[in-house]
């Protein structure tokens, strides 16, 4: 708990120095352009270790274990690139192609409903 209260106050303090000194935020950036991959990396390693850690304990031997959660891991996200970024992309393409169409019936809307409770729009704005 005090390692996480430290590190708590460290982002708060660098958050601070960031809005005090704007300067310090390119450096900031440059810093978490080289740390990201060991964050992710962390990241990762912090929510696989307990499955790990339970299959250990049911008497299975760590290495495998380890490799097969790995592999596991990396087959989600792989799928997760192969079947849903496809979908993702031609769902956006679609809202995108279709948004001055619904932009125009949220502006109907809000016409109709000023016109109904009798408030005057100013339309250049």
């Amino acid at each position: 708990m005090k390692n996480l209260i430290k590190i708590l106050l460290i982002l708060i303090i660098t958050i601070i120095l960031v809005y005090l000194f704007p300067t310090l935020k390119n450096l900031l950036l440059l810093i978490l352009d080289f740390l990201l991959p060991f964050i992710i990396g962390f990241t990762i390693a912090f929510l696989l270790v307990p499955i790990v850690d339970y299959l250990e304990k049911k008497k299975f031997n760590r290495k495998v274990v380890a490799i097969l959660i790995l592999a596991i891991f990396i087959a989600i996200i792989v799928s997760l690139f192969i079947f849903v970024l496809p979908i993702l992309v031609k769902e956006i393409s679609k809202l995108i192609e279709n948004f001055p169409e619904y932009y125009g019936n949220i502006v109907n809307i809000i016409i109709k409903t000023a016109n109904k409770l009798n408030i005057e729009l100013d339309e250049n704005k």
